[in-house]
């Protein structure tokens, strides 16, 4: 989920773990990490790892200032959040982010339905999902500020590239990616980093490297 404005639902309390301090804040690059005491060290440590392999290559995270931090919306996995001043927000809720069997089976009815974008099977790529969904919506910020770009013009260039280079046989990665030209790239970012990219997640990962 993607949005634009004041944070809500997010966590005012830092995490002190140091192991998780190390690789939020020191490794990758989030300005603080928040609120996230109830989700294991290990499921994490996961999240961190998948979001490192993006960071390197693109980074977001050191170019501006973003907050890790848990959410508590009810129904809801997570969110990116862009406030006036630029600062962001990615935010997971740990009543999904604790249990990696639970989240794994949520997210293959997801994908049998077509909802989700697939991947490819890997534990670290299934459990990451939301994060690196939520990852992808701080790079459309980052990149929408640096290029003057909008959302449904970035959108109408990776169909182009889709349907053109690698025939994709829709106009969107996955049923939530229909929704609006936010979720579209978020869940195309998805497609790209899980492993197992469709024609949408291909043409995107063409795109962010002709335009950064």
């Amino acid at each position: 989920m993607g949005a634009n404005g004041a944070s809500f639902y997010m966590s005012s309390k830092s995490d002190d773990r140091p192991d998780i301090r190390k690789l939020f804040v020191d490794e990758l690059g989030f300005k603080d990490v928040l609120g996230t005491k109830d989700i294991p060290t290990a499921q994490l440590a996961s999240i961190a790892i998948q979001l490192k392999k993006s960071e390197k290559q693109l980074h977001v995270l050191a170019d501006n200032t973003v907050y890790f931090s848990a959410m508590s919306k009810p129904g809801v996995k997570g969110a990116a959040m862009q406030m006036n001043d630029g600062t962001m927000v990615l935010l997971v809720n740990p009543s999904y982010h604790t249990s990696v069997s639970g989240s794994k089976k949520v997210l293959r009815s997801e994908q049998q339905s077509g909802f989700k974008t697939k991947t490819d099977g890997k534990i670290t790529n299934d459990f990451s999902y939301t994060a690196r969904h939520e990852y992808g919506h701080i790079t459309q910020f980052s990149i929408m500020r640096k290029t003057g770009k909008t959302d449904a013009r970035i959108r109408s260039e990776v169909q182009s590239i889709a349907t053109k280079k690698y025939g994709a046989s829709g106009a969107n990665p996955s049923g939530y990616g229909s929704k609006n030209a936010k979720e579209y790239f978020a869940e195309s970012f998805a497609s790209m980093t899980g492993g197992n990219p469709n024609a949408h997640g291909k043409a995107l990962k063409d795109w962010i490297k002709q335009n950064t």
